[in-house]
């Protein structure tokens, strides 16, 4: 149940970084985010960790401290 909650699409991916989802599919179209763990079903799939890894490098983070 842990492993389900460490993996995040597209919707999650801007719900955690207050963005809209089109800005979401923009960055992975100009390749800005990460390469995806994997693609399911044509969803890219990322580990949580490593998108918050970017965020805070591209200063792109919104995340409280409380997390």
């Amino acid at each position: 149940m842990g492993r389900s909650l460490n993996i995040v699409g597209p919707q999650e991916v801007a719900e955690m970084l207050e963005v809209k989802l089109q800005t979401v599919h923009a960055w992975r179209l100009r390749k800005v985010l990460p390469e995806p763990s994997e693609v399911i079903s044509g969803v890219p799939i990322w580990r949580r960790p490593a998108i918050q890894r970017w965020a805070v490098r591209t200063k792109r983070v919104k995340i409280e401290e409380s997390q």
